[in-house]
């Protein structure tokens, strides 16, 4: 279960009050686990992973005393087994400079977009949107920082890596939060985004070419970027296309 806040924060997250018992114990103790014993049961709470946002834990209800500190350290192994996995998941698939997602998840995510791009059944737009709530019109948009190279060679690499961090923050913090941002190569990101028209995109690419000319990057000036964009339709749309 997730609980926004962190640990030792306040909670906003929809449970019972033995489950939120549960939590508030686990965050002020500072260990990996804890229980709590009901009338008919225990409820046993597992810190699975947590960072400044958001916290996630796995929940074991059970009999009274029926989960022993043995099961519990078992539990903890296996949960360790799994933290290891996706931390190494996670960095072979996350930019070390940026943190964002890199290339290797780009293109896997891309197929699978491709992959979904098949024909459907003739439906209204206004019927298909009261059924999903959502588009199913993806695009893809290149991000190219202008004469990066003169940055790096007039400044230095450091600073260049500074622009570069500053201009996926930019990016992240104004796209929206279904919309994907990744670091393709170098000066450039990729972007990943929904949307109905060409009208919505262009608005939601010039929000975000504004905030990259807005960064405050006084021993540089300001930084602009160039856009690349297309429909990822599957008649026209093929991964092979990126890298011509």
């Amino acid at each position: 279960m997730p609980a926004r806040g962190g640990r030792g924060r306040g909670l906003r997250v929809g449970a019972d009050s033995a489950l939120l018992n549960a939590v508030e114990q686990l965050d002020k103790s500072n260990r990996e686990y804890c229980t709590v014993e009901l009338t008919h049961s225990s409820i046993s709470l597992f810190l699975l992973s947590q960072n400044r946002r958001i916290s996630h834990y796995v929940c074991v209800e059970a009999a009274p005393n029926a989960v022993t500190q043995s099961d519990s350290q078992q539990i903890i192994g296996m949960l360790r087994v799994f933290q290891n996995f996706r931390e190494l998941l996670t960095e072979s698939q996350t930019d070390e400079l940026t943190g964002l997602p890199n290339r290797k998840s780009f293109n896997g995510f891309v197929s699978k977009i491709n992959d979904a791009l098949m024909p459907t059944p003739e439906v209204k737009g206004d019927e298909r949107r009261q059924s999903n709530n959502q588009t199913d019109t993806f695009w893809l948009v290149l991000v190219d920082l202008d004469n990066f190279k003169q940055i790096n060679d007039t400044f230095g690499h450091l600073m260049g890596d500074e622009v570069l961090v500053r201009a996926a923050q930019a990016m992240q913090s104004t796209l929206r939060e279904f919309d994907m941002v990744f670091r393709y190569g170098g000066e450039e990101f990729a972007i990943l985004a929904p949307a109905d028209n060409q009208e919505d995109i262009a608005s939601l690419l010039e929000r975000v070419r504004v905030a990259i000319e807005s960064m405050n990057l006084s021993t540089v000036g300001k930084i602009t970027a160039s856009f690349g964009v297309v429909e990822m339709r599957r008649d026209t749309f093929h991964i092979t296309s990126i890298e011509n």
